[in-house]
């Protein structure tokens, strides 16, 4: 027999099938189980009476109906507030979640607030927040659609236990950053809790139900005083046990982002302690957030790491300017925290009492309070190293033939490029054993008899280290992806798939590559030349490949083909250039190859003639009609310096390894570009070339084309392959990185 919840004792009672009599009070306490607001009843084709015996397979009933356009499907949960429904969109063929809230006490004021709350949040985009889609009335009937989200709140998470001190950090960090997003746009959430964050199918969290939030006009928020509150309290606006303390005070109309920052501080004390801050009736709460200190997390838990406990304290001080300026900063903090860095928070209290003592006693006490103030910077000084030598990791790289070197080049996760003053070059041995930091690597092996290869390599305990600036579908797909390039032991060390190189010349001539004898010529752009300009560059001797990489040599190496090919009819012949390649299917190609791709310097090295010619052929445009996606087809694309290499700039868009970086000083726009402009993290984008983005969409035309390889303009995300996207393959003849022992050996073919 299905069941429901009390909302008031939280009883369980049974629900009668179809065509018994549904309670409508609870017969614990006399609380109404369902709104009695008949027009509400009507609204939802009287949900109450379409209840059947089939459940969902949490237990919840089946419900029939429609609300606007969207099918009922499920009861999900119920509160004071509403109810949450499973709603189903027929337009867009998904799952969704209706919000009804419960409308029978409400004033219209009071009900269009609602609705205006609501679009405010509806332009709120975010990984770290549920998504409204709509918001909507029928008569007296309110209505908001947000994503469906499978998982659990973060509330039912905590009863099953407390999460480690990373897991804490990683969560409370990616929560931070969505505040600080609704905080831009000048909402303020005000009712902050474990129970408004849901944790998704891939356990990373989202922040739902902005029912309470203010939008800011002009830096003074919106009257709401027809917020339901305990008049007997003041008129408080929150849930007393995560609200701040100008809330409990009662000024919760007033709230500023400061309070959100308090609560979320709050959820992290609760998250390390397994506790809440305050607790008591509803009375004794409120007095304590606004009179009293939170008990020291360090009594409650001795385990809990200081640079977390002194976060947690600055963030949940009483006076809001004392906490974090911003949301952003709150979870900066975090983030230095996990990636093993030293934070900017440090235990106030016993400076505060140092100073204090300074001021009003006599030289020796003060003296004796600053020897305490050292001791204590001293520890915790102490306890960071510490901390930095725990998250390092100790790394097993193994190369074939044994005995190469190598040179490890650090990734910058914020603009993705590569930190050439941090190259690692240990010492000569048939295995390496490092101690690296966490985070994405250029690995470049040399052996003499062999050649060069370069790979990339993540090191991480636990495959999240590098996520602070990703969105939410990115570290699941780099999380995929990480598992094939490291594995981790019982013991906790890491460990690199085996670096092959393979012979220079016996590659070359399998993949049929010319070899190029480099020299200086000038890359960039003379068309975008304020963000790209043109830069003397002198480029050592590399092979490349004739022509793009076609769909049968991808097919024989990687075991499959990109999935976009197999909807194509009719299908590509297996000689033409491969497509709909991700920016990792071709990297991961390459590695087992023993090749990699091109920097956009080699690509525009070739295209241009060393720089002599504006298009591969000379400096006229060819006319529209001579264009096709078959390399061997536009016989007329060919440089004039390297007759070989022929499909540069009239096959498919090639991925190139180089990442943009602005020249001179950045716009005033954070390096998250995702959160932002939708464009992508630095770290999380490749320059592609050859045409223009026509071509990249299957569908050419004659102005792509005008601007010649030097007008690039395509920044690309990693895991977007549309049509167009192909690569094709170079190698170092020389390495980049590696100091040899011994004179490398360069044959020319």
């Amino acid at each position: 027999m299905d069941s429901t919840t009390c909302p008031q004792c939280q009883v369980t009672i049974p629900i009668q099938p179809h065509g018994g009599t549904a309670l409508q009070q609870c017969p614990n306490c006399s609380a109404d189980l369902f709104p009695r607001d008949r027009s509400l009843q009507e609204s939802v084709s009287e949900m109450l009476a379409t209840i059947t015996s089939a459940s969902r397979a949490e237990g919840t009933p089946i419900l029939s109906g429609k609300i606007g356009r969207f099918e009922v499907r499920g009861l999900l949960g119920q509160g004071g507030f509403g109810y949450v429904l499973l709603g189903f969109d027929p337009v867009l063929d998904r799952e969704v979640a209706v919000k009804v809230p419960k409308t029978n006490s409400l004033s219209m004021e009071r009900a269009d607030k609602i609705v205006q709350e609501a679009r405010a949040a509806a332009r709120l985009r975010h990984a770290n927040i549920v998504a409204v889609h709509e918001v909507g009335r029928e008569e007296n009937l309110i209505y908001i659609v947000t994503d469906y989200i499978r998982g659990q709140s973060l509330s039912a998470r905590l009863k099953a236990g407390k999460p480690t001190p990373q897991q804490a950090a990683m969560w409370c960090a990616a929560l931070a950053r969505g505040l600080h997003q609704a905080h831009l746009a000048g909402i303020v959430h005000r009712d902050f809790k474990p129970g408004n964050v849901i944790l998704d199918e891939h356990d990373q969290p989202l922040i739902a139900d902005f029912g309470l939030a203010l939008r800011q006009i002009d830096n003074k928020t919106s009257d709401d005083s027809n917020v339901p509150s305990d008049q007997s309290l003041g008129g408080i606006i929150g849930t007393p046990a995560y609200m701040s303390p100008e809330q409990a005070a009662g000024l919760g109309s007033d709230a500023k982002p400061q309070s959100d920052i308090y609560s979320l501080g709050v959820v992290l004390y609760e998250m390390l302690a397994g506790r809440r801050p305050f607790t008591g009736t509803l009375r004794e709460i409120v007095q304590q957030a606004v009179f009293a200190d939170p008990p020291s997390l360090k009594t409650i838990q001795p385990d809990a790491p200081a640079e977390l406990v002194a976060i947690c304290q600055r963030a949940m001080r009483k006076k809001p300017e004392e906490r974090f300026d911003t949301a952003l900063e709150f979870a900066e903090d975090l983030e230095r925290y996990i990636a093993g860095r030293p934070t900017r928070s440090l235990p106030v209290s016993t400076l505060k009492l140092a100073r204090s003592h300074v001021v009003r006693q006599k030289w020796f006490i003060a003296l004796g309070c600053l020897l305490t103030v050292a001791l204590i910077v001293g520890l915790w000084a102490s306890m960071q190293f510490q901390n930095w030598i725990g998250n390092r990791c100790r790394v097993l790289l193994v190369t074939e033939p044994a005995g190469a070197q190598v040179a490890l080049v650090p990734i910058d996760l914020e603009t993705g490029q590569l930190r050439h003053d941090e190259v690692i070059r240990p010492k000569i041995s048939d295995r390496y054993l490092l101690t690296l930091d966490p985070g994405w690597y250029l690995i470049e092996a040399y052996h003499p008899e062999t050649g060069v290869q370069e790979v990339y390599r993540l090191v991480s305990r636990q495959l999240q280290d590098y996520d602070g600036v990703l969105d939410r579908d990115e570290r699941q797909i780099l999380a995929t992806r990480a598992r094939s390039v490291q594995r981790i032991e019982s013991n906790g060390r890491v460990v690199w798939p085996t670096i092959k190189i393979s012979q220079q010349e016996r590659v070359a001539n399998q993949h049929q590559m010319t070899a190029v004898e480099g020299g200086k010529f000038e890359s960039g752009s003379d068309v975008f030349g304020k963000m790209f300009p043109l830069v003397s560059v002198e480029l050592p001797p590399y092979w490349i490949d004739n022509a793009e990489v076609t769909i049968a040599q991808f097919e024989q190496v990687m075991g499959y083909l990109p999935h976009g090919l197999k909807e194509l009819d009719p299908p590509l012949e297996s000689t033409e250039a491969v497509r709909f390649v991700s920016y990792w299917d071709a990297v991961e190609y390459c590695e087992k190859t023993g090749l990699r791709l091109p920097t956009l310097d080699e690509y525009l090295f070739v295209a241009t003639n060393e720089g002599t010619t504006k298009y591969p052929w000379g400096d006229r445009l060819q006319p529209l009609e001579q264009w096709s996606y078959r390399s061997q087809d536009n016989v007329f694309d060919r440089p004039a310096l390297f007759p070989t290499i022929y499909g540069l700039y009239s096959g498919v868009v090639e991925w190139t390894q180089t990442v943009p970086e602005m020249q001179g000083k950045l716009p005033p726009i954070p390096p998250r570009l995702r959160e932002e402009t939708g464009i992508g993290d630095w770290f999380n984008t490749r320059f592609a070339v050859g045409g223009g983005p026509s071509i990249r969409l299957g569908k050419p035309k004659t102005t792509d084309y005008e601007l010649g390889p030097r007008g690039f303009n395509q920044v690309w995300i990693l895991e977007n392959a549309p049509i167009g996207m192909g690569f094709r393959c170079a190698r170092s003849v020389l390495p980049r990185f590696v100091i040899p022992l011994q004179p490398p050996q360069y044959v020319k073919d």
